[in-house]
Formats: structure tokens, sequence, C-alpha cells
């Protein structure tokens, strides 16, 4: 199991206990899952499909959320071999803000911090940096534990862009 997704189950298990601790409390939002598809853009290097983002988290109330989230390992080969430069592994916190525009329809703001691995060809190997982060989207309702939208999201430092949807779900 790799660090990534260690770092993901103690947070989606801190999440459920804090969320289950103040399970009393009306006011007290629920357990988030998202699950984000999306391509991804390495450098000069193009579009990548396909890069699963997993996020688990609380969600506060219909305004706000708190995730933590995680990419698994990706590679990106370029005439049989790894590009000079790849995109290996990210996972973070970030808050995610929601500004309703109608009772189905909102907009989602997110902002974070990661830790990104990029790889290298060359005798540099692995360069693992902290990465701010920052993203949108448009979501829909489809019912009080489902939603569904688009979704973008930058990792800044790394000028790294991902775009594609977005499934929530809370428990």
């Amino acid at each position: 199991m790799t660090r990534a997704f260690k770092a993901f189950a103690i947070a989606a298990a801190l999440s459920a206990v804090t969320t289950l601790a103040c399970a009393a409390d009306d006011d007290v939002g629920a357990i988030q899952m998202a699950y984000e598809p999306s391509i991804i853009r390495l450098g000069n290097q193009g579009w990548y499909p396909l890069v699963v983002q997993l996020a688990a988290g609380w969600r506060g109330s219909r305004y706000w959320a708190v995730e933590a989230f995680a990419s698994p390992t990706l590679t990106i080969e370029t005439a049989g071999k790894p590009g000079p430069d790849y995109f290996s592994s990210v996972v973070g916190l970030r808050g995610v803000g929601y500004l309703p525009v109608s009772d189905r329809w909102e907009l989602m703001a997110k902002v974070g911090v990661a830790s990104t691995t990029l790889n290298h060809s060359d005798a540099v190997g692995h360069v693992t940096i902290t990465d701010p982060v920052v993203g949108g989207g448009l979501m829909w309702h489809g019912g009080p534990h489902l939603s569904v939208g688009a979704n973008a999201t930058w990792l800044t430092k790394s000028h790294t862009p991902m775009v594609g949807a977005r499934l929530e779900w809370r428990l």
C-alpha cells in the first residue's frame, strides 16, 4: 500500500470519527465521498486520460466541506518509455466552498495543499513538492445524498491542470 493511500485511509477514518462524535447535533453535516475522473495535462506533453482522484471528508453544511484527497500513480509513456517528466501521485487536504444558485444547482470552489510527486527519467529521479491546489466547478443535486457535476483542479506549483467530472455522495 502506498503512502498516498495510507494517508487517504487515515484521513477518511478521522473524518468518520469526527462526524460520528458530533452526530447528536442536528447542524452537523455528513461524511462526504467524491470520485473525480479527469484528464490531465503534463507540461508540454499534452493531455492524457484518465486520472482518478478520490476524496473523503466532512460536509459541515450546505456551504462548506473539508476533504482529504489522493490520486494514484500515473505513468505516461512516450515512444514506449516514460516521458521526461511525469506525474506520479498526489495526496492532500482542501476546503470546499459551495454557493447555491438554485434548489438543485451550486457553484463549487476548492482551495488546499497537496504533496505532489513528479518523476524524471534523468538522473534526478523523483521530486516531491508541496503544491497549492485551487479548483472549481458546477454541481447538480440528484437527491439528498448524490451530486454530479463538472470540475477543474489546478496543482499550481507543478503546473498541472485536471479537468473532468465529479460525483459526490453523502452518508
